[in-house]
């Protein structure tokens, strides 16, 4: 995920038992270990989107969610939460999913 993790970073997650939109998760897809961010949850299940990504993923089982990235070790310090989650900020996660939406549109 860009910019929020880097190449290099280690993330420690906890379980979480009721994943909200926002927070970044740990999944397990398809034999996959995945970090994505939480962009909308239904009774389908949760839809997920990597911070660089142009599409996502879902509805996913609330279930197949290892647990929440409490904080990252990156380059010798270890960021907890609000700290590691702020390059792109709220206004930036918003505007960068209105640019996904358009350009989904426009590739169809």
């Amino acid at each position: 995920m860009w910019p929020t993790l880097l190449p290099g970073d280690l993330a420690g997650f906890s379980p979480r038992p009721a994943p909200q939109v926002g927070e970044v998760l740990v999944f397990r897809l398809a034999g996959k270990i995945l970090a994505h961010r939480v962009v909308r949850a239904s009774p389908q299940g949760l839809f997920l989107r990597g911070d660089a990504c142009l599409s996502g993923e879902g509805p996913v089982c609330p279930s197949q969610a290892l647990g929440r990235i409490e904080q990252i070790r990156r380059g010798g310090r270890t960021l907890a939460a609000p700290e590691w989650d702020r390059p792109l900020g709220a206004v930036g996660r918003a505007l960068f999913s209105k640019l996904s939406a358009l350009a989904r549109r426009g590739s169809r």
